[in-house]
């Protein structure tokens, strides 16, 4: 079985991975301000492109943003999204 990845990296002392370097030539997922997200699979690290979802349905499209522009979280990419579907569905409970 031939294996899919092309670097290794050892934990430094203070316990991080310091390897990524994108290629942007070779990657349309690397461009400037791209934002990733990584999770754990049982003996792997998972890294992957962030893309916002609905935190009610998981839909990734019609987007509304809702959350702390101003305080912890100022990155939009960190806060919550929820669709206009969820969005309609909800209004009755929302005064």
């Amino acid at each position: 079985m031939s294996r899919k990845f092309s670097h290794m990296a050892k934990v430094d002392s203070n316990g991080r991975i310091s390897l990524l370097t994108c290629n942007k030539t070779k990657s349309k997922i690397c461009s400037s301000g791209a934002m990733f997200e990584f999770g754990f699979d049982k003996d792997s690290i998972v890294l992957r492109k962030y893309t916002p979802e609905c935190i009610r349905c998981g839909k990734k499209d019609s987007l509304i943003f809702f959350g702390d522009e101003h305080g912890k979280g100022q990155d939009k990419e960190f806060n919550q999204y929820i669709c206009k579907n969820c969005l309609l569905q909800l209004k009755p409970f929302l005064k």
